[in-house]
């Protein structure tokens, strides 16, 4: 079904010509337009980006938006450890391409440490037991030479996990068993495998990763099969990249680019090594959402401000100038950055003339690498309502979309949702919908309805709870 929300083609200067054709660039870099048609996954996520994952359908949406892969060519992908979810920027999960294994893992290492460190402050755990726990879970691993579940786990591994009580449920952690599972990840010592080889849910068994995409130094524990870390935390040694080996070594630093676990006698080779690993995630995320801003990359990469500028110090960025609005108190000022190479790309790019429609998820990289929703929206759809939300909420006050998003040339250009019960996508336009337009969403329709099932936005998503929004959308967004 197809609801209708106001008229009139996209304006080539609504927003301002240079927001429209920042946008349009935008499109283009993240291989919207076309460009990357048939391109493999890990290639499309090592030239677009990391494609954030929460159990939903926004891996799938934005790899057959760009390259119309179809579900059991991503299927394959990760059966072949091509692309793979990881705990990865900000400690948040992507699906990250091979050759980026090593630096998702580096970049998201302090979130499970920050955990432990909770864990020993507030709930009495010790470093020692995570680690004992850790080669148990090593151990039952290698014994059962195929992926656990954590009930499984816990099962194996008996005594060595234990529970947290109640206020360890009031903290969000009901046993040491997550904390042992998260380090070792980060260390690249285990993977998560869905339990049935696809990206939208989150079920998952553990598995030993060997060998790992880290390269961590280990050493045999008597009485145990294989081989496992000295220690789950603390550690550093040389890393290499899956798919592509580079020398980035272990960023033991806290969330907040700090170095408060760091000994004193390794903390100038730690913070070097930090150093580093931010580096080359300051290069790949401006090559991906280049012209950005640096409050844009430290949402992306949860780093001070001090630390974000030392990351992108080396990079050679050029300013240019931001035709958003900022107060006049921003910190960081109306200044995008960019390399040399993308401002003079930029200053020859036209945009397009023809609409270029795709039909994502909320959370597809082209909002996510900036996070800056107000940056799709023309002005006069800012004042909209926000489908299924509270009375008076509009579009323009919000952080992300409330819906899955429809856009042309990088605009918002409309919203929809899946509805399972009628095995379609129930859709509202901001524009007068063209010929285009609707065969965008016939043919996205048919990808869900064929191979996904669903088009959930997050694991917990059901039709159930999206059914005022889906309610809203056929009313016409109101």
């Amino acid at each position: 079904m197809s609801g209708v929300s106001g008229a009139g083609e996209p304006a080539a200067t609504a927003g301002g010509a240079e927001m429209a054709r920042l946008r349009a660039w935008w499109w283009h870099r993240q291989g919207l337009d076309g460009r990357l048609r048939g391109a493999r996954p890990d290639a499309v996520l090592a030239e677009t980006g990391w494609a954030r994952s929460v159990g939903g359908s926004g891996p799938y949406l934005g790899l057959f938006a760009r390259a119309g892969t179809d579900r059991a060519a991503v299927d394959e992908a990760v059966a072949r450890l091509e692309i793979h979810e990881l705990p990865s920027a900000r400690g948040c999960t992507y699906v990250l391409p091979a050759a980026d294994y090593a630096l998702g893992l580096r970049a998201g290492a302090s979130a499970p440490e920050a955990d432990l460190a909770a864990a020993v402050k507030h709930l009495g755990v010790t470093e020692r037991e995570i680690d004992a726990l850790g080669i148990a879970v090593l151990g039952a691993l290698t014994a059962a030479g195929a992926p656990l579940d954590p009930a499984a786990l816990k099962k194996a591994v008996g005594p060595a996990v234990r529970s947290l009580g109640e206020a360890g449920r009031k903290r969000g952690v009901t046993t040491t068993l997550p904390l042992a599972l998260g380090l070792l990840q980060a260390r690249g010592a285990i993977r998560r495998v869905p339990v049935n080889g696809r990206l939208d849910q989150q079920r998952y068994g553990y598995a030993r990763w060997s060998p790992s995409p880290l390269g961590e130094r280990t050493s045999a524990v008597p009485g145990r099969t294989g081989d496992v870390p000295e220690r789950l935390s603390g550690d550093t040694g040389p890393v290499r990249a899956g798919a592509a080996p580079v020398s980035l070594p272990a960023p033991a630093a806290g969330p907040g680019g700090g170095m408060e676990a760091v000994p004193d006698a390794g903390r100038d080779a730690a913070r070097s090594a930090a150093d580093r690993v931010r580096a080359e995630l300051a290069r790949r995320y401006f090559a991906w959402a280049g012209p950005a801003s640096l409050r844009h990359f430290r949402w992306f990469s949860n780093l001070t401000a001090a630390a974000a500028k030392t990351a992108v110090a080396g990079l050679g960025l050029v300013s240019l100038p931001d035709p958003t609005p900022v107060p006049d108190d921003s910190p960081t000022g109306a200044v995008l950055l960019a390399t040399p190479e993308q401002a003079a790309a930029l200053a020859d790019f036209t945009v397009p003339e023809q609409p270029q429609y795709a039909l994502l998820a909320g959370n597809d990289s082209i909002h996510l690498l900036h996070r800056d929703f107000g940056r799709l929206l023309d002005p006069a759809d800012a004042d909209r309502a926000v489908p299924g939300g509270k009375p008076g909420s509009v579009l323009g006050t919000l952080s992300d979309s409330p819906t899955h998003m429809i856009l042309d040339r990088g605009r918002l250009v409309g919203l929809w949702e899946y509805d399972p019960d009628t095995a379609a996508i129930v859709w509202t336009s901001f524009i007068r919908p063209d010929s285009a337009l609707r065969a965008a969403v016939a043919t996205t329709e048919v990808f869900i309805r064929d191979q996904l099932g669903d088009a959930r936005s997050f694991s917990l998503d059901s039709p159930k709870s999206r059914a005022p929004r889906i309610a809203a959308l056929r009313k016409g967004g109101a």
